[in-house]
């Protein structure tokens, strides 16, 4: 019987040299840390837009509620639902209260679009930022 010969190892492929396409180590960790900073800050955007839906769709509905009690005599009874129980109210104070939840909400929404502001601004930060690192890593 003829002896078994294994087929001979393949040798690894030799390592790449480095080119301008590969930047170096310091510039690609740089580059990682900022995809990282855009992430979160992504995440935070989304978070802050679904917070600022949830109170445009509060605002409406208590806009909507007010030209219903616009609609009413001042002298008018109003019911307030407290858990499961319909309570009776002022009309003037049921105003006043829906109001006040108004003036809120729409605070709420402008600091809303501010913090939106703000996240847009520092998103196009890192973007420069990711635009430099890049040319430096083109400029090798």
């Amino acid at each position: 019987p003829s002896p078994l010969l294994s087929p001979p190892c393949p040798s690894p492929p030799p390592t790449p040299p480095p080119t301008m396409s590969q930047p170096a180590p310091a510039l690609q960790s740089k580059m990682e840390g900022i995809v990282t900073e855009m992430r979160k800050i992504e995440a935070d955007m989304g978070r802050v837009i679904n917070t600022r839906v949830g109170l445009q769709s509060q605002l409406t509905e208590n806009k909507n509620v007010m030209k219903e009690l616009e609609l009413l005599d001042a002298d008018a009874t109003v019911y307030k639902l407290v858990g499961p129980l319909l309570v009776k109210q002022d009309c003037v104070e049921a105003k006043t209260n829906v109001q006040k939840r108004i003036d809120f909400i729409d605070k709420e929404v402008k600091r809303s679009d501010e913090t939106i502001s703000s996240l847009e601004k520092q998103q196009d930060a890192k973007r420069r930022e990711m635009v430099d690192v890049r040319q430096k890593a083109a400029q090798g």
